[in-house]
């Protein structure tokens, strides 16, 4: 028996944030393998591999965090609208409870707090922030962050 056009339309919409966070996990994922994979085979012919800071790598770093950031700002988002479950706080107290995570999130945050800080109060902030050329060498705190970010 066919089915109405009434139960089409409810059926469909329902709207799964589960299914959601599972995608962005594996978008997530697939951003951050491309981050290891590519970056260290960006090298320009006049500079070595080991050069973190050479023009296509921090643009394709920035790119890449910059992504990543989005994603995980996303996958927030949806733990703090999911009232089904209490994701967030069981994950915040998975962090707690664990020293050594909790000692690597509390590290990385003050550094990523450090950096932000002491690129607002420098002398020239924009150069601080973007790098002595944007997206060149010497790619400044941006950059850094991304690493952060990607870590």
């Amino acid at each position: 028996m066919a089915r109405s056009r009434r139960q089409i339309r409810t059926s469909g919409s329902s709207f799964d944030l589960a299914q959601l966070d599972r995608i962005f996990a594996k978008v997530q994922l697939g951003i951050l393998l491309t981050a290891i994979v590519l970056i260290p085979l960006i090298v320009l012919p006049e500079s070595t591999s080991s050069n973190i800071t050479a023009t296509p790598k921090t643009t394709f770093l920035r790119m890449l965090g910059t992504l990543q950031l989005g994603v995980l700002l996303s996958r927030l988002l949806l733990a703090l609208t999911d009232t089904s479950s209490h994701r967030l706080t069981d994950s915040l107290h998975a962090i707690k409870s664990s020293r050594p995570a909790f000692a690597i999130l509390l590290s990385a945050a003050t550094v990523g707090v450090v950096s932000i800080i002491s690129a607002a109060f420098s002398i020239l902030p924009h150069q601080s922030w973007w790098g002595r050329n944007p997206a060149g060498f010497e790619a400044g705190e941006f950059s850094a962050l991304m690493y952060i970010v990607l870590s």
